[in-house]
């Protein structure tokens, strides 16, 4: 092993650990840091910090303590780098050579026990080693799962149904499974049930309703029954329960920006098919069932989408279709979504989904009398004179809270601002007394850049206090009635959402017991004022919060308004 160039003992040296996954034990991780520090110890350094990334792969940026050694790094907090070997901490090539540059730049070394000092190329090669090494073993262990699943042998992974095999002495056979009985069962009540016409959302409530756990410990949902035709997933889809196994039909893939492991379905030319007879739990007859009834659910539109792949877009991202699109809740707290072919109302997702069991619903909300109740109570009530000012005390005694914090933080700063400018002039008469040493000159660098920091910091908390305008009402009205304006024209309910959004945070749905529905709509007031004032410089959104009371029914009679 080579030797150090230097002992210095004043240098920052980090040490880093890190090991791929669960299967590996904690005390992978504990042994790397005593070898590092025993290391540090022969050559008289001094450990200032220790980084720890316990089940993540080298072949990924994104791990936490890695992120943190490249910000010490740009930070200039860490002059030597320790790890047990390379692949600790790092094995894919474009990742490598980020931080080789940011080494070299700021001066930092990379020392491991393995290699010693480790130099550009060396970081570089044995990087792509690592990447050409994985690529092998992933080949060959692709080929051996093929050849196992040939075989009638599991490929890993585990289906509801189904446990690993052991044999007479309770050892796990690998590659064997067996049938769990109860399991069986429920699958096969699964598959009935859908064939003879009830819905996954039903089968879902009922098996919650009956205390049955679902394949992940959790509640029943519809997916998983569901799951994805082309994809081969959920209960009513997986072949395994006509004892054929079907390996190789998706690919994983590890994607260049997210870092994030990415599922592509390969040609069917590409899949490993092969009969496992012993592992059948649904006889031809009830399979055949199912797939006529799911068939006769497809029409040409969803199968065309489901033949291009487009996956459904998250909530957030969807285009809203109605004015209170994503803003009502059901007291359980489950999203109301819309349904209905004439006249739309909304209903509990959640009571939907998972049955009574986990919420009892409501009667369907009309869309229409939602939206007028929400409109009237805002222009209405929402900014009564008794409203307004109780608003605005709470807001001034806000922002003198607010200011109050200010004046204590400028102290502060401006008392670690003296500090640091005393720094600043010791280390400059030391360097015109000759003492020009780097780590003076360093030390001097940093503190003008805390001096920059500071200065910049007490002229953001000099700012004029902040004033309520007097015209809130008007301001807040004329937004309203911008809202009632657009609302108007089908064509811009886009913008429409986009406005109660800006007022609307949630609004949670209740059921009257004589009939009806309470809405209780929980708005930013601060967020209000903001969007009736944009040009005055508003210091954060939460200063306060309220809700106002609507109902929704018979005449919409609203109730006290609350903040």
């Amino acid at each position: 092993m080579m030797s150090p160039e230097t002992t210095q003992k004043n240098l920052r040296v980090w040490i880093y650990t890190r090991y791929s996954t669960d299967k590996q034990s904690q005390k992978s991780i504990e042994d790397q840091l005593t070898e590092c520090q025993r290391f540090c110890a022969r050559n008289g350094w001094r450990v200032a910090h220790v980084l720890r990334d316990p089940e993540l792969t080298g072949f990924i940026d994104l791990r936490p303590g890695y992120q943190e050694l490249l910000a010490a790094i740009e930070n200039r907090e860490v002059d030597v780098i320790v790890a047990e070997n390379i692949d600790r901490i790092v094995r894919d090539g474009e990742h490598s050579a980020a931080l080789e540059k940011s080494c070299t730049f700021h001066d930092v070394q990379i020392w491991t026990i393995q290699e010693g000092k480790v130099g550009p190329m060396q970081l570089a090669l044995k990087s792509l080693m690592s990447g050409e090494m994985r690529r092998t073993v992933a080949l060959q262990a692709h080929r051996g799962l093929a050849g196992n699943v040939a075989k009638g042998r599991s490929a890993g992974g585990l289906s509801y149904g189904y446990e690993i095999a052991r044999d007479h002495r309770g050892d796990r056979i690998v590659g064997e499974l067996c049938i769990v009985d109860h399991e069986a069962a429920i699958v096969r009540r699964i598959m009935s049930e859908y064939a003879d016409g009830k819905t996954p959302q039903k089968i879902a409530s009922d098996l919650n309703a009956d205390g049955i756990p679902s394949p992940s410990g959790t509640a029943w949902r519809q997916n998983t029954i569901n799951g994805n035709l082309k994809r081969g997933t959920g209960i009513i889809n997986n072949e395994l329960y006509i004892g054929v196994r079907v390996w190789n039909r998706l690919e994983y893939r590890l994607h260049p920006k997210s870092q994030k492991r990415v599922s592509r379905r390969r040609p069917r030319e590409e899949w490993v098919v092969a009969e496992v007879p012993l592992l059948r739990i649904a006889d031809d007859d009830l399979w055949d069932r199912v797939k006529q009834r799911q068939m006769g659910l497809r029409s040409p539109c969803r199968t065309e989408a489901v033949a291009g792949t487009p996956e459904a877009k998250p909530y957030s991202f969807r285009r809203a279709k109605y004015l209170l699109s994503g803003l009502l809740f059901c007291r359980c707290g489950g999203r109301l979504t819309i349904a209905g072919t004439g006249k739309k109302r909304y209903y509990c997702e959640r009571a939907k989904q998972l049955g009574p069991s986990k919420c009892a619903g409501m009667t369907g909300l009309p869309q229409l009398e939602a939206e007028a109740a929400v409109l009237a109570g805002m222009k209405k009530d929402l900014m009564q004179a008794a409203a307004v000012a109780a608003f605005r005390d709470g807001m001034e005694k806000e922002f003198k809270k607010t200011s109050e914090a200010a004046s204590e933080e400028k102290a502060a700063v401006e008392k670690r601002l003296r500090k640091v400018d005393k720094q600043i002039g010791n280390a400059t008469s030391a360097i015109m007394a000759g003492m020009n040493s780097p780590a003076l000159l360093q030390e001097l660098s940093k503190a003008e850049e805390q001096k920059a920091d500071l200065i910049a910091r007490i002229d953001q908390l000099r700012r004029p206090p902040l004033e309520i305008p007097k015209d809130l009402d008007r301001r807040f009205a004329d937004l309203v009635r911008n809202l009632e304006t657009v609302l108007s024209k089908p064509d811009l309910i886009v913008q429409a959402a986009d406005v109660m959004k800006t007022l609307v945070e949630k609004i949670v749905v209740k059921e009257r017991p004589e009939g009806g529905h309470i809405l209780d709509l929980q708005g930013n007031l601060a967020r209000m004022l903001k969007a009736s004032a944009p040009n005055l410089d508003w210091p954060n959104d939460d200063l306060f919060e309220s809700s106002r009371k609507l109902v929704a029914g018979v005449g919409f009679e609203p109730t006290t308004f609350r903040l």
